[in-house]
């Protein structure tokens, strides 16, 4: 099985996105591979994808393929990992179940209020 490469930073997701710094890079990295394999992959095609992965290995980005990252692919990419995400940021899957975080300083999301933000951020995402 080939390495995953992410062509996209969990810090840059926290800094383009409403993500609070104090979510946990290990609770992001998976939704930025699932959003590169079924959005990215999608829009660009496998050949494409292959090969900016190849090439970020290597090091060998040609300036057209940086440009593309940088421009296109990066706040498209950001904007679908997010919206990926967003569900388990506030539900997690652990031995009990699924459980539902809170604390004394934070009120409970509603899903209809959940599905409105999902909504607009996959709104982003497709402008991208």
């Amino acid at each position: 099985m080939s390495r995953t490469v992410l062509l996209v930073s969990e810090q840059k997701l926290k800094a383009f996105t409403a993500i609070h710094e104090n979510v946990q890079a290990a609770d992001l990295a998976p939704h930025i591979e699932s959003a590169q394999q079924i959005y990215l992959q999608d829009a660009i095609g496998t050949a494409l994808l292959k090969a900016l992965e190849t090439n970020i290995l290597a090091g060998s980005l040609t300036v057209d393929q940086k440009t593309l990252l940088d421009e296109y692919i990066s706040p498209m990419l950001v904007h679908y990992a997010f919206y990926m995400a967003l569900p388990f940021l506030k539900y997690k899957i652990v031995d009990k179940g699924v459980v539902s975080g809170t604390s004394e300083t934070s009120s409970q999301t509603t899903l209809d209020e959940l599905q409105y933000l999902r909504q607009g951020v996959l709104d982003t995402a497709e402008f991208y």
